[in-house]
Formats: structure tokens, C-alpha cells, sequence
């Protein structure tokens, strides 16, 4: 698949140490051995003036142990009415080793009111990266 790069949404993570705080938008960006995430802020607080220092870190595929897929309804983006907080969007989280080996691994969430961009990501690491472990969430964790 000819994909070079997604935009999702850092639902959370267990990473310790980050410059920001879950959840936020991320730009993921595909090579044949790794996945990089990129937080991407938006108006004046992402200027470096503002002490803005966003997040990025990569995950190389051999440091990928499991990915769980789930996937829900389309939520409808309507501009004027603000997200209900009980909608669940859809999901894809990723097992990685911890690259300190303080920790067997980190689990890294990422999320999408519309599945297509899930579904993408998914396919991606199936398809480019060789992930063999792609499950649907009900066989994980």
C-alpha cells in the first residue's frame, strides 16, 4: 500500500517521560523497518516561542509485539455539535518493547471518530511493515 503518512489521534500511552500529555493529534509517517509519531499542535501554542516542544518517538518493527484493532461506527462530524463523550471511536493499539527494557513493553493507542484511517493503519503494518500479530481487540489484552 502507498501510503507515506496518517493523522490520528494519541488516544494514550504508557511512554514515560513525554513532553505532553494524551490525547492529541499525531502525524505517523511509514518506512519499511518503522512507524514515527509526531504530536502536531495547533495555533499559537505550537510556536517554539510558547515553550512548545511536541512529542515524537518511533517504533521500529521488529519492536512490534502485538496490534489490536477495533473498530466502531462512524461518528458523524458535525462542527456545531461538540462529541458526546459516551461515542466510542474506533481504536488501534500497539504492544512495543520499551526501548530502556525498564518495562516487557508499552501499549500506544491511537484513535478516529471516522475508521477509515484505522483500517489504513492497520493495513499498513500488515502490508509494508510485515506485522504478522494484527488482531481484532476482542482477542487481545
Amino acid at each position: 500500500m502507498d501510503i507515506n503518512e496518517i493523522k490520528l489521534c494519541m488516544e494514550k500511552t504508557d511512554i514515560p517521560d513525554m513532553p505532553s500529555n494524551p490525547p492529541f493529534i499525531v502525524v505517523i509517517t511509514f518506512s519499511n523497518n518503522r512507524i514515527g509519531v509526531e504530536e502536531r499542535a495547533m495555533g499559537k501554542m505550537a510556536e517554539p516561542a510558547n515553550g512548545y516542544r511536541g512529542c515524537s518517538f518511533s517504533i521500529n518493527r521488529e519492536d512490534i509485539y502485538l496490534v489490536c484493532v477495533k473498530l466502531r461506527p462512524d461518528i458523524p462530524i458535525d462542527l456545531l455539535t461538540p462529541l458526546d463523550a459516551n461515542q466510542e471511536c474506533s481504536t488501534i493499539s500497539i504492544r512495543h518493547r520499551d526501548p530502556r527494557e525498564i518495562m516487557p513493553y508499552h501499549t500506544t493507542t491511537f484513535s478516529s471518530a471516522v475508521s477509515y484511517g484505522i483500517k489504513v493503519f492497520a493495513r499498513v503494518l500488515k502490508e509494508n511493515l510485515q506485522v504478522a500479530d494484527i488482531r481484532d481487540d476482542s482477542e487481545c489484552f
